[in-house]
């Protein structure tokens, strides 16, 4: 017995000190460029005891037909255009894919091993981070750093980097905070509210020069809200009702590829742009985000089967090389045919009103949110894609087992 749960609390310990290293705040690079290659060196040998504990499960159950079968078709499709654009760009596209593929092994180790328990490293990891997050914009109201010349912007930079990359990682933990402690009904909500407000904090103070109220990403703003909402109906059973839901992977296809019409459309709609101009006191052109999707655009007309490989391409002002969208960052890459597999990867999720798998899902939508106007990296969508799957395993497992109690339970 002793034995077992030494085993465990180190299985627990290792995956803490992964997810510790996956999430590694930007800051970190700053002051040791080399961080991330060390991070990946000591983030391997947990990945490969990972892999071999679940590599053929996935093979055998988890692949044909599901999102892994449309994932791993994306990827091999990004290395072709790799091969054939930016061969000379092929360490950095193992080590995006690295990240990828790590996250779909250790999520499918962890949840598949110990069920909803198994995210407890990861829920530390996501308390740690947002109290050091939200302690260092108290030390550091001015930021850690300003972003130096070389960038497109100077901006003050705190443990996330400014406040257009906030925001994914820490809604991202406090999803994953909401979805462990909405488990465990013997907790108290104050703690997950309590979260709540310091990622809130954290997301919206972070200005562009200094911490500021309601001075951050309006993107970032309305990805808080979407927390709060979430938060507050976790307990409620408001997610869902009876056997209907109130998200599902289509319903999230349609918002974003709606979402991505407007704006790419060019603020055509005049009280849509008058919302943005006069509620979030943006400019009609999205902080010059705008003409930047305008060159993206024509730029990726010029290869839109292949794209462009991975470049450095220089879309407006001196030295702005994002797309600021996820989408027109995925065809600038690899192409029309990556957007595709990355939306039939998302529409393959089974949907289910099961309160984790709605709270996932909410995550998702808040993650291709962002991705509207950032150019989020692939492995957050992933990794939300990758536990609305195990979830719903979960769930199905969970009622199967109900069922079989039930029947030995009539015999008796």
């Amino acid at each position: 017995m002793n034995n077992s749960r030494s085993k465990q609390s180190l299985i627990k310990l290792f995956l803490f000190i992964y997810w510790l290293l996956l999430f590694m705040p930007l800051a970190i690079e700053h002051y040791a460029p080399q961080a991330e290659t060390v991070a990946i060196i000591l983030r391997s040998p947990i990945f490969i005891i990972a892999l071999s504990g679940v590599i053929g499960n996935i093979i055998k159950e988890h692949i044909k037909k599901t999102y892994l079968f449309f994932l791993i078709i994306l990827l091999l499709w990004e290395l072709l255009c790799v091969l054939i654009h930016t061969p000379s760009a092929m360490l950095s596209y193992l080590s995006d894919t690295f990240q990828i593929v790590e996250v779909v092994v250790i999520l499918f180790y962890s949840i598949k091993l110990y069920g909803i328990k198994g995210l407890m490293p990861l829920y530390h990891v996501s308390v740690f981070y947002i109290l050091i997050s939200f302690a260092i914009m108290v030390l550091y109201p001015n930021g850690l750093f300003i972003s130096n010349a070389a960038s497109s912007v100077e901006r003050a930079q705190w443990l996330f980097g400014s406040k257009n990359n906030i925001g994914i990682y820490i809604v991202t933990f406090t999803i994953i905070i909401i979805i462990v402690r909405t488990s465990r009904s013997t907790l108290s909500n104050m703690f997950t509210y309590f979260m709540v407000l310091l990622s809130f904090i954290c997301v919206s103070f972070a200005g562009e020069n200094s911490v500021g109220f309601m001075t951050g990403s309006s993107t970032g703003i309305i990805m808080c809200a979407l927390l709060i909402l979430t938060a507050s109906f976790s307990n409620k059973r408001l997610l869902c009702s009876g056997k209907r839901m109130i998200i599902s992977s289509n319903r999230i296809i349609i918002i974003i590829l709606v979402a991505n019409v407007i704006l790419l459309g060019g603020l055509s709609i005049s009280y849509f742009n008058d919302f943005v101009v006069n509620v979030f006191n943006k400019s009609d052109s999205f902080s010059g985000r705008i003409y930047v999707w305008k060159s993206a655009l024509n730029y990726i007309s010029v290869s839109p089967i292949t794209g462009h490989g991975i470049t450095r391409i220089v879309f407006y002002g001196n030295s702005l090389t994002s797309t600021y969208n996820v989408f027109l960052g995925l065809m600038k890459s690899y192409g029309i045919p990556s957007a595709i597999l990355t939306i039939e990867a998302i529409h393959r999720l089974k949907p289910s009103p099961g309160r984790n798998v709605q709270i996932a899902l909410i995550g998702l939508l808040i993650c291709l949110m962002n991705g509207l106007m950032s150019q989020v990296h692939l492995k957050f969508i992933v990794f939300y894609m990758t536990l609305i799957y195990l979830f719903y395993e979960l769930e199905t497992q969970e009622s199967k087992e109900s069922v079989n109690t039930s029947d030995i339970s009539v015999d008796t």
